[in-house]
């Protein structure tokens, strides 16, 4: 079957679930898609995936928050800012991987596998 059919599926399964559409289309979502990218709902990713992706994606916006807003240059240093903003990105995106299972299961969503 088709990405473009499994995906058509999966936004209506997760439109029955009651699942707002703001958190399966994701602004990264769209983009990496728009790029020509075959990326699931976050609902129907691994959860290895799913923590990859949260953090990468938290980690550059909160570094760029910090950098501008945090950095104290003369006690500060570009690496203990960033050691800083990976341990609120890993709890970040440990926490989102974890709800979206919890939601998936919850939910009685299929696998993506059989859609």
């Amino acid at each position: 079957m088709s990405y473009d059919t499994k995906m058509d599926k999966a936004v209506d399964e997760l439109e029955r679930a009651g699942i707002r559409s703001s958190s399966h289309h994701a602004f990264s979502h769209k983009f990496l898609r728009k790029l020509g990218v075959k990326v699931r709902p976050s609902y129907y990713e691994p959860i290895w995936r799913n923590f990859l992706v949260l953090g990468v994606e938290f980690f550059v916006l909160f570094f760029i928050f910090s950098v501008i807003f945090r950095y104290d240059p003369p006690t500060d240093t570009y690496l203990t800012l960033a050691n800083e903003v990976m341990m609120g990105t890993s709890a970040y995106a440990l926490l989102m991987s974890m709800y979206y299972i919890f939601m998936a299961r919850r939910c009685n969503l299929s696998k993506w596998e059989s859609l």
